[in-house]
Parts: structure tokens; C-alpha cells; sequence
């Protein structure tokens, strides 16, 4: 029997696709110290607020 899935708001899909960039920049930030890496991970969790 065909069940046909629910539509997922683009805007859920945005947020979880920057929630998931910044979790994935964040790790490497800490391990390499890098500064430039952790703003980048801070700008991704800001954009997630948008």
C-alpha cells in the first residue's frame, strides 16, 4: 500500500542543514585551535537563527 510522505517545510530543511554544517565545523575547530575555523562554525550557528 502506497503511503505518500509528508512534505517537509524548506525552512526546517534550512535549519537543519546549517545546524549540521556548524556541528561538522565546530569539531575540527577545536581539535586544530583554529580561530578562522570556530567563526566559521559561529557564522553557521547565526545563520541557523535567521
Amino acid at each position: 500500500m502506497y503511503q505518500p510522505r509528508l512534505p517537509v517545510n524548506p525552512s526546517l530543511q534550512a535549519f537543519l542543514a546549517n545546524f549540521g554544517v556548524a556541528i561538522s565545523q565546530v569539531a575540527p575547530a577545536i581539535h586544530t585551535g583554529s580561530g578562522s575555523l570556530m567563526a566559521k562554525a559561529i557564522h553557521a550557528f547565526a545563520d541557523k537563527g535567521n
